[in-house]
C-alpha cells in the first residue's frame, strides 16, 4: 500500500523522517462504526501523501561495491518513526509528529499544531503525545504564479531570495520564513471554534471525563464531519467506554490518560 522512504534531511543523527505516498488511499474504504454516521465514514480517505517526524539516533551503513551501494539506516528510533508514519493511517492525517519534536518548534509554528492523542505505539512502551497540523493545500490556489522569466533573471531572483533568507537567519528572525510565506499561511486552518472544542475534548479525554469529551467531539464532527482525529477518538471512546450509575460515559477502570495502539499499528500493511 505504501511506498515509504526514511530520510535524514539535516545530515545529522538527530532527526528521523518517514514519508509515504499512498497510491490506493483514494479507493480505500474508511473504518465503520455504528456510533458514527455511516455516510460520513463511507467517504474515501483524503490523505494521499503523508509524513511523520520524530527525533532520535540512527545507525547508517553501506552495503555494496565501488560500482553500486545500498545505504541502510537502522535503529530503534527508525522503527518508532515507521510506526508513527502508520499513525497517519489510523487518524487519517497527512502529517504527524511526537512531543519530542513539538517541544523544539517555534511558537509561531507550534500554535498551528494540535494534540490528537497520547499513545504507546512501539516496543519501548514509552508514552508519546501525538500532534498534527491542520494544513489543507488541496483547498487553496497557489499564491505565486509560474515564473516565466529567462534563466538569468531566475538566477538573480534566487540570489536575492538566498540573501534575504540568510539575513533573516542572522538577525534571529527564522520564524518569519514561516509566517511570511503566503502559500503556507493561506492553507492553514482558521476555524477557531473547532480548534477550541477539539482541544477541550482531548483534555477531557485524557483526564477521563469521557462523557464531557464525547459531547465536544460531537460538536467537532458538526463543524468538520471528515476530521480524522475526531472520528478516531470518538470511535475509541464509544467502543471502550461504559455507562456509570448516573448514565455518564466512563473510561475503563485502568485508564491512565493514554492508550496502546500497537495492535492497530501492526494491522497496517506497508
Amino acid at each position: 500500500m505504501n511506498d515509504g522512504i526514511i530520510v535524514n534531511p539535516f545530515k545529522t543523527k538527530n532527526a528521523c523522517v518517514e514519508i509515504s505516498v499512498d497510491a490506493e488511499s483514494k479507493d480505500s474504504p474508511t473504518k465503520k462504526t455504528d456510533d458514527i454516521d455511516r455516510n460520513t465514514l463511507d467517504l474515501p480517505k483524503r490523505k494521499i501523501v503523508t509524513w511523520a517526524l520524530h527525533q532520535g539516533y540512527t545507525k547508517e551503513s553501506i552495503l555494496g561495491s565501488i560500482y553500486k551501494c545500498n545505504p541502510q539506516i537502522k535503529g530503534p528510533d527508525i522503527e518508532i518513526t515507521d510506526n508513527l508514519q502508520k499513525c497517519n493511517e489510523i487518524y487519517d492525517t497527512s502529517r504527524i509528529i511526537t512531543n519530542i519534536v513539538y517541544q523544539y518548534l517555534p511558537e509561531q509554528i507550534a500554535v498551528n499544531f494540535r494534540k490528537i492523542d497520547r499513545v504507546i505505539m512501539s516496543k519501548d512502551n514509552n508514552i508519546y503525545t501525538l500532534y498534527s497540523i491542520d494544513w489543507f493545500p488541496e483547498n487553496q490556489t497557489s499564491f505565486e504564479t509560474d515564473d516565466l522569466s529567462s534563466t538569468e533573471q531566475k538566477k538573480k531572483k534566487q540570489m536575492v531570495i538566498a540573501m534575504f533568507i540568510k539575513e533573516q537567519i542572522d538577525n534571529g528572525e527564522k520564524s518569519s520564513l514561516f509566517s511570511d510565506e503566503m502559500d503556507i499561511q493561506m492553507s492553514l486552518a482558521t476555524d477557531h471554534e473547532f480548534k477550541f472544542a477539539f482541544r477541550s475534548a482531548i483534555d477531557y479525554y485524557i483526564v477521563g471525563a469521557w462523557d464531557d469529551s464525547l459531547q465536544l467531539l460531537r460538536r467537532c464532527l458538526n463543524l468538520r464531519p471528515r476530521d480524522g482525529p475526531t472520528l478516531e477518538i470518538f470511535r475509541f471512546i464509544n467502543e471502550e467506554g461504559s455507562h456509570g450509575l448516573e448514565g455518564k460515559l466512563m473510561p475503563p477502570k485502568d485508564w491512565k490518560g493514554h492508550r496502546n495502539i500497537m495492535e492497530q499499528v501492526a494491522e497496517i500493511v506497508e
